[in-house]
């Protein structure tokens, strides 16, 4: 393996060009992703176009930055190069996320690291020193000449070994006048040191990972680090989110502000209490049941289920709009391949819809559904007869007595005392003008205006 800190500028870039060759799972034929443009910028270093050298470096740094790798290394190209080895959802990870070691892949992967290991040791400095002594051969030899580093590419691009020239008779140098002058002083990839940006569900594994591949021992040798991390953890988007909206076919990351703390209020504490323990044995592996949250408009039934992976960390969430999904075969196989457990929320449950019907059935069906998915509806109204929801939780709009104390218990969490005529005639205020249910969303508003009162 060449040093690139010190090789010179044809051995580097023979190295670079072997290196890329032999990508598998990292290979990628797009011509703005970061190894074609690597590519270009050897290419055209080759042909003596330094202009085109200098528009594919920069492009390559455009790249760089816009690539969805983490900022953790201080550099961006090793940066990417570790988003490549960990965050990728390449087959390696994948099959150790389902603990399947598979012999080829576990090889292929192996040979993977060796190259993307060998590719750290490339930085920007090298390339921009690549360029500068290109420029001098250039400066000081005619432009119709074939170099040693353009017949050194040509040989390794057709296939065939570089064969050393003949010995020619010397002639005077004549510079050619169009050779552009160039400025070097390029686009740096260095910008800090070794830090977590961003906040990732896996952090306190991942940060670990992370320490192992920058210790500058090779990555090959930590190959079993990876399998047994993924494994744990799974792969892919499951590493940095915990919860997802599932439409179209594909994953969407919900925003972490979606998964609020329920106010710590008596309503609802009974049908609380049987949500959470069920949730609770189903990350345990102990018997759960899937759960109907069913009730009027305004109720909190969505609200209830989201907020239920924010007080269990460990669950990972994915809410489905049931009124346009007939189908969640692709989900569940997706689901079963990674190591984690789901709750899975199917919102806006309409069970006489048909729809519903043919949800229900798919559902129904033997092994349909993943040890590791647990199943959440919210709905108006209960399913009638068989259902793949035997368990209802139902909640309905308190009476005037029980929304005034809520938001009194509103109130005492803020630390306002307000007397209890002023609340009870703030809430039938709010019942009379607003001609709305009595709710949680109506007992906030309530608690707001009359703290505005006080």
């Amino acid at each position: 393996m060449a040093d690139f800190s010190s090789c010179s500028c044809r051995e580097g870039m023979e190295e670079a060009y072997l290196l890329l060759s032999k990508l598998v799972f990292s290979r990628d034929e797009r011509p703005d992703s970061p190894f074609p443009l690597l590519g270009a910028f050897l290419d055209a270093l080759n042909c003596g176009e330094l202009l085109g050298a200098c528009r594919s470096y920069h492009a390559l740094t455009a790249a760089l930055l816009s690539a969805p790798s983490r900022r953790v290394s201080g550099d961006l190209w090793l940066d990417y190069l570790l988003w490549l080895a960990v965050e990728a959802e390449h087959p390696f990870a994948a099959s150790a996320a389902q603990k399947r070691r598979d012999d080829d892949v576990f090889a292929a992967m192996r040979a993977e690291l060796s190259t993307l290991y060998a590719l750290t040791k490339l930085n920007d400095a090298a390339l921009r020193r690549f360029a500068q002594e290109r420029y001098r051969e250039l400066k000081l030899k005619p432009r119709t000449a074939r170099d040693s580093a353009e017949l050194i590419s040509t040989a390794l691009w057709s296939g065939n070994a570089a064969k050393p020239q003949p010995p020619k008779e010397e002639k005077p140098v004549i510079p050619p006048a169009a050779v552009f002058q160039m400025d070097f002083d390029w686009a740096i990839w260095r910008y800090g040191e070794m830090r977590l940006s961003e906040q990732y569900v896996s952090d306190e594994a991942l940060e670990e990972i992370y320490v192992r591949l920058l210790s500058g021992k090779p990555w090959p040798s930590l190959i079993d680090d990876l399998w047994n991390f993924f494994a744990s953890y799974g792969c892919g988007g499951f590493l940095k989110h915990r919860a997802f909206q599932y439409e179209r076919g594909g994953l969407f990351p919900l925003d972490e502000s979606a998964l609020a703390p329920l106010p710590a209020v008596s309503l609802y504490e009974r049908e609380r209490s049987e949500l959470l323990e069920n949730t609770i044995r189903f990350m345990q592996g102990a018997r759960s049941r899937n759960i109907a949250i069913t009730g009027a408009v305004g109720t909190g039934k969505t609200t209830q289920a989201l907020s239920l992976a924010y007080e269990l960390p460990e669950v990972r969430l994915i809410a489905v709009d049931a009124s346009s999904c007939m189908s969640l075969t692709p989900l569940f196989e997706r689901l079963r391949a990674q190591p984690l457990r789901f709750l899975v929320l199917l919102d806006g449950m309409d069970f006489s819809s048909p729809c519903a019907a043919s949800l229900m059935n798919s559902l129904l069906a033997l092994r349909a559904q993943p040890e590791n998915v647990l199943l959440y509806a919210t709905a108006l109204r209960a399913a009638g007869g068989e259902s793949a929801f035997p368990v209802e939780v139902e909640l309905t709009y308190p009476p005037l007595k029980e929304f005034v104390e809520l938001v009194t218990e509103i109130l005492e969490q803020d630390n306002v005392r307000a007397p209890y005529e002023t609340v009870r005639n703030a809430c039938i205020d709010y019942q009379v003008d607003a001609h709305d249910r009595l709710t949680c969303a109506g007992a906030l508003r309530v608690a707001e205006a009359v703290k505005r009162e006080l």
